[in-house]
């Protein structure tokens, strides 16, 4: 009786040290793919001055107004997906951009900076057709915040566009 009691619990102690040694291999296995497609990902990420790049673009957007008229404004967006629907429409889907100061600019570098918005709401990504998008943005993250790198002229045209939306 002793012995078959010693055998079962013997048994019992085997099962469960290879359980054990399987799990832990499995998770180490996990844990290791999950490593490698980390680093494959950060390593293939395309690149900016050292820093890595995201599609950003800036669009015009159409906005009604009060009196019935439209302005067109101009916002950034990172670039989520690009879709086409059964009529060959294409859009694009983007999370917002929102500006980080009221007048659109930092008030030192004088470069418009923002900040992406939330991940987790709805109203942070929007569908747009392409012919939103007037052309691809630098987007510089820095500092909690990322930052615009513009020309001269759409620095100007910028600028204009914030005005205008803050007298209304």
């Amino acid at each position: 009786m002793y012995l078959v009691m010693y055998l079962l619990m013997y048994l019992l102690m085997y099962l469960l040290m290879y359980l054990l040694m399987y799990l832990l291999m499995f998770l180490l296995m996990f844990l290791l793919m999950f490593l490698l497609m980390y680093l494959l990902m950060y390593l293939l990420m395309p690149r900016y001055q050292g820093i890595v790049a995201q599609d950003c673009v800036k669009v015009l957007i159409d906005e009604d107004n009060d009196d019935g008229a439209s302005n067109k404004s101009v916002y950034f967006g990172k670039c989520m997906a690009f879709l086409q629907d059964s009529q060959s429409k294409q859009f694009v889907v983007i999370q917002w951009f929102t500006r980080h100061e009221a007048n659109g600019f930092d008030t030192i570098s004088k470069v418009p900076s923002f900040k992406l918005a939330p991940e987790g709401h709805t109203n942070s990504y929007s569908t747009l057709p392409l012919e939103a998008i007037l052309n691809g943005a630098i987007m510089v993250p820095g500092g909690g915040r990322y930052w615009a790198l513009l020309s001269p002229r759409e620095q100007k045209l910028y600028s204009r566009c914030v005005q205008a939306r803050s007298i209304e």
